[in-house]
């Protein structure tokens, strides 16, 4: 036989392992792109739990004017309540940085017990002030298992499909939220009421053996942990916590700005709008509960795909752009939304939808993808604890401006047209579709070296 290259060819590496679509993606969500079998379990394994977690969080929403009635929550409160219960997402930037010291897996399965504990506790509160602590400590564990989940999945997809992953996420976490409303429709006949709807929320307890087998440590950490270990030695419980913070701040602080801005802005905006769609819907216009279920069952496909669809068209065409784009539709829907009659709310209500679920895909992805491995937890961190202070001080804004006299209508048209400042602050990050995490960022405990000689991490992208 020749030895000859152009007669006998290298053989390539065989590929990594395809598999089949997974049940649990249906089909009008699109085509499985090239993906192999290992991250797709992954994926499904933390997919389940941001289904049930996303149940829970969106109970709040669904069932306020209950859980107002029941606990004597006046109108001109709901505002301060809710909005303090957002502030409780504020512990989830101290829990985050343990994920970038200790490990991702770790602070997920803990987070995602909390939320579940939380939840079922929820069911049981005598007071206002009772439900608030827990919801406060449920939406603290809540922002900490999904920002956790995402980083793992921006760890472990690959770089052309990273879009594609989160957006799938997002989706199993709309099936979420389909399934509150299903069960939302029978409150007034569920013993208990909303309190029932409240116990469903502990079923991730059930699932535990599941997550602990299917979410091991990202190959990411691992390895930047073994670098750090070996170059700076063992470091101390505090000073280990407080040294991804520190880099934070330091290493690429053009992009801590274009990220405290876009997400501050768009949550201020976005909850102030979403979390009283519901209610203007029930009260304002006489809605009943099936009704409103009915909405978002009958439309919740469209969301639903917004998920997928925003994440492959960020894949294409870039995070900022659209992100953009779906960040401009709060204010088009919302204005909309609160003016017309009845019979058009389901289309500006789609609008706003898409627009929500999308902009929400855009942030999480660019954010994580933007920092080093040693700092993306609590990138994911401060992205949610500007977006809890945001989305408290956008809600607050509500009660203040119903006190200064403009109609619940009129204030939330206001406060929607913010939403387009923070898309501008988007192209202060750097455009991070297709490239590999490691190509977006240097590492300062990656690349020691690099450092000692000057070169300034600002001279890759932003």
């Amino acid at each position: 036989m020749s030895s000859d290259p152009e007669q006998a060819p290298p053989t390539d590496p065989a590929p990594p392992p395809r598999t089949r679509r997974p049940w649990w993606i249906p089909f009008f969500l699109g085509a499985i792109p090239d993906v192999d079998a290992k991250s797709l379990t992954l994926l499904g394994t933390v997919g389940l739990a941001v289904f049930f977690e996303a149940y829970d969080l969106s109970l709040l929403t669904s069932a306020l004017s209950f859980i107002a009635a029941d606990l004597e929550i006046t109108e001109e409160t709901l505002g301060l309540w809710t909005g303090l219960i957002r502030l409780g997402g504020l512990p989830a930037f101290a829990l985050l940085p343990f994920a970038d010291r200790f490990g991702r897996r770790k602070v997920f399965l803990a987070s995602l017990l909390g939320l579940s504990l939380a939840t079922l506790a929820s069911a049981f509160s005598p007071t206002i002030l009772v439900f608030a602590l827990l919801q406060m400590l449920a939406r603290v564990s809540f922002i900490t298992f999904s920002a956790t989940a995402i980083v793992i999945i921006s760890e472990e997809f690959p770089a052309k499909h990273r879009g594609w992953g989160m957006g799938i996420f997002g989706a199993l976490g709309a099936l979420g939220y389909g399934l509150s409303a299903i069960l939302f429709s029978q409150i007034e006949v569920l013993p208990g009421g909303w309190r029932a709807l409240y116990l469903v929320g502990a079923a991730p307890l059930l699932f535990l053996p599941v997550f602990l087998r299917n979410v091991p440590e990202t190959r990411r950490f691992a390895e930047i942990q073994q670098q750090r270990d070996d170059l700076e030695g063992p470091t101390s419980t505090l000073l280990g916590w407080a040294q991804p913070i520190r880099d934070l701040f330091t290493t690429y602080p053009q992009r801590m700005v274009g990220v405290t801005l876009a997400c501050f802005i768009y949550a201020a905006s976005e909850l102030a709008v979403m979390q009283f769609v519901p209610y203007f819907i029930l009260e304002e216009h006489g809605w009943e509960p099936w009704q409103y279920s009915a909405l978002i069952l009958l439309g919740g496909l469209i969301p639903l795909w917004a998920n997928v669809a925003a994440g492959r068209l960020g894949d294409r065409f870039g995070r900022r752009p659209v992100g953009m784009a779906v960040m401009s539709m709060l204010p088009l829907g919302a204005i909309c939304f609160f003016h017309v009659s009845s019979d058009l709310l389901a289309i500006f209500w789609i609008i706003l939808s898409f627009g929500s679920v999308a902009a929400n895909v855009m942030l999480r992805a660019i954010v994580t993808e933007s920092f080093p491995t040693s700092q993306r937890s609590t990138a994911a961190g401060w992205m949610t604890l500007t977006g809890t202070v945001g989305a408290a001080l956008g809600l607050w804004s509500i009660s203040w401006g119903q006190s200064m006299g403009f109609s619940l209508p009129t204030i939330e048209s206001i406060v929607s047209c913010f939403a387009i400042i923070a898309g501008l602050a988007l192209f202060l990050l750097p455009e991070t579709r297709g490239l590999e995490l490691e190509e977006i960022s240097d590492d300062p405990h990656a690349a020691p070296q690099a450092a000692r000689q000057g070169s300034a991490p600002e001279t890759s992208p932003l």
